[in-house]
C-alpha cells in the first residue's frame, strides 16, 4: 500500500514592482541628489566659458604674431566689439578681434589689409576681456616682437600700438562668486604669449608670475 506524500503550501509570492512608498522614496533621494548636483555642474560650466574664451585670445594673439613672422612685416592684433573687418573700431573691452596688415608705403594703404578674425565670446556670454594697460592694439614686428606705432592704419579706428607688456583679465561679469575662475593672458615685450591663472599660488605652473 502506497503512502500519501505530504504536500506544502507554495509560499505567496510578492507582486512585482515598486510600492508607491518605495516610488515617492526614490524620486525624493533624487531630486536632493540633482539640487547638489546643479550647482557644481553651474559653476563647471562658468568656468568652462573663461577658460574657453582665455584660449581663443591667446590662440588669436598667436595668429597675429605668427602672421607678422611669416610675412614679414608688421601685423597690428586689434580687439573690437563690432563684427571682425579690416579698420574696425577697435574696443579695450571688445569681445571680438581681428589682425591686418600695417602698410608700409602710403601705395599698401589702399590694398586688403586684413588677415584673419574672429570672435572671443558673444555679449550674452556673461564674459568681460579687460586689458591693463588699456589698448585695442598691439602691434608685432617681422621677429615676432611688440613694437610701438602712432599710426599702424590711416584710419582713426586703429588705435595706436605702445611698446608696452599687456595683460589681458578674462573673468565673469555680474555677481561673482568665490568659486569663478578667472584667467590671464599675458603678452609680453618680447612677444611672449602665456596663459595664466591669477589666483593660483606662486608655486602652481599656472600661476601669473
Amino acid at each position: 500500500m502506497s503512502r500519501a506524500r505530504p504536500t506544502f503550501a507554495a509560499a505567496p509570492r510578492s507582486p512585482g514592482g515598486f510600492t508607491l512608498i518605495e516610488l515617492m522614496v526614490t524620486l525624493t533621494l533624487l531630486s536632493l541628489l540633482l539640487l547638489l548636483a546643479v550647482p557644481s555642474f553651474t559653476e563647471w560650466l562658468r568656468n568652462s566659458q573663461v577658460r574657453s574664451t582665455a584660449e581663443k585670445l591667446q590662440n588669436a594673439l598667436r595668429a597675429a604674431k605668427g602672421g607678422a613672422v611669416n610675412l614679414n612685416r608688421q601685423v597690428v592684433f586689434v580687439t573690437t566689439a563690432a563684427d571682425p573687418a579690416e579698420n574696425a573700431l577697435g574696443s579695450a573691452i571688445g569681445l571680438n578681434w581681428y589682425a591686418q596688415f600695417v602698410p608700409r608705403t602710403a601705395g599698401e594703404d589702399t590694398a586688403v589689409r586684413y588677415l584673419v578674425g574672429g570672435i572671443l565670446a558673444t555679449g550674452t556670454s556673461g564674459i568681460n576681456v579687460v586689458s591693463t594697460p588699456a589698448t585695442a592694439s598691439i602691434c608685432f614686428n617681422s621677429l615676432g616682437r611688440v613694437v610701438a606705432n602712432a599710426t599702424p592704419s590711416s584710419s582713426t579706428d586703429v588705435p595706436a600700438c605702445t611698446a608696452a607688456a599687456v595683460a589681458f583679465l578674462v573673468s565673469r561679469s555680474g555677481a561673482v562668486t568665490g568659486k569663478d575662475r578667472k584667467m590671464m593672458v599675458t603678452v609680453s615685450t618680447g612677444g611672449q604669449i602665456r596663459m595664466c591663472d591669477p589666483d593660483r599660488p606662486v608655486t602652481s605652473p599656472e600661476a601669473c608670475i
